[in-house]
């Protein structure tokens, strides 16, 4: 856990502050959205990470998976079309699997830096974000030798 002096509940509440605040902030000063981007986009994305596995049963299940096929095909699909769009993402910025807060679809999507489409005026579609990847090359150059092809592929063994 990023935080591991915190317990679940602390945690829980705490990413659902930084949540509430990026919904309700302006975002008119960039420092702001940095820190507070940066902050909530780590806790998410680590949140969500575990060991490394080849196990073809780390996949989503109920609704979530059931979601993904609808839109996707299947897991494969939202993987091939998650993958597509951090390949095609030049700039330092994320990539999102969201809930969009006007339909509930699910969608793709990118931000710049660390902003995240729980923002206001930031992205075109805001949605809830339930899955983001670091695209910053900080993220994939020392490990991966800057091949993000790889740095994706890892991601999918840990999420």
């Amino acid at each position: 856990m990023l935080i591991s002096y915190c317990s679940q509940e602390d945690e829980d509440f705490n990413r659902n502050e930084f949540g509430d605040n990026m919904e309700t902030a302006g975002f008119n000063e960039p420092p702001q959205r940095l820190a507070m981007g940066g902050v909530y986009n780590h806790m998410l994305m680590f949140s969500l990470l575990g060991p490394s596995t080849d196990n073809a049963e780390n996949r989503p299940l109920g609704p979530l998976s059931d979601s993904i096929a609808q839109y996707y095909s299947d897991f494969e699909g939202f993987k091939e079309a998650f993958r597509k769009a951090a390949m095609s993402r030049v700039l330092p910025g994320w990539i999102w699997l969201g809930v969009c807060k006007a339909d509930g679809r699910l969608l793709i999507t990118q931000t710049n830096n660390e902003d995240n489409p729980l923002m206001h005026g930031v992205v075109d579609v805001q949605c809830t974000p339930i899955l983001g990847l670091d695209l910053w090359e900080h993220a994939f150059l020392q490990q991966y030798g800057g091949n993000k092809e790889a740095y994706v592929d890892e991601f999918f063994k840990c999420v």
